[in-house]
């Protein structure tokens, strides 16, 4: 069990040491390549852990920044989703975390994103309030990878960055 808690020592998926302001616990991560995991590790019995969705990479200039997918389970039973992008050097980094409340993505199983997917690039009555509401919100579908080109610029500074 890999753990990302503030000032904790942690170990990414490739051996290096960092630090995270992220408080979470993942399962190790497994699978030989990307968007492979293998068969029973990652998924855990129930839905208190998070969970390892799917890992992948995208290229910026002659940069290759992996990521992973996680869903972390929340309190209230329901699920906030995370792209992880790791620093690319060992030892303790800082962590940039980027809330993206109205970023929506095609790459969870949770029924407000498919609302809002099923819009598309949109601006409308904000979706996830179960209540009666008249405010309006801006929307776009975020791709894991553009999302590796947002983290570059931290990544040259060598700081992983959470995607929230």
């Amino acid at each position: 069990m890999r753990c990302l808690v503030r000032h904790a020592q942690c170990t990414d998926r490739f051996g290096r040491r960092l630090c995270s302001v992220a408080t979470a616990c993942f399962p190790p991560i497994v699978g030989e390549g990307e968007g492979e995991a293998a068969e029973g590790e990652g998924e855990p019995a129930d839905n208190s852990l998070p969970r390892l969705l799917d890992v992948g990479s995208g290229v910026v200039g002659d940069r290759t920044l992996p990521y992973e997918l996680w869903r972390t389970p929340r309190a209230d039973g329901g699920a906030t989703y995370v792209q992880w992008v790791p620093a690319a050097v060992a030892g303790p980094r800082p962590v940039v975390v980027f809330t993206m409340p109205y970023d929506g993505i095609d790459w969870s199983d949770d029924d407000v994103d498919a609302r809002f997917i099923a819009r598309g690039l949109a601006v409308g009555p904000d979706g996830a309030c179960e209540q009666d509401n008249t405010d309006s919100v801006g929307f776009a579908v975020t791709d894991p990878v553009a999302n590796v080109g947002n983290a570059l610029v931290y990544n040259l500074n060598d700081a992983a960055v959470l995607f929230v």
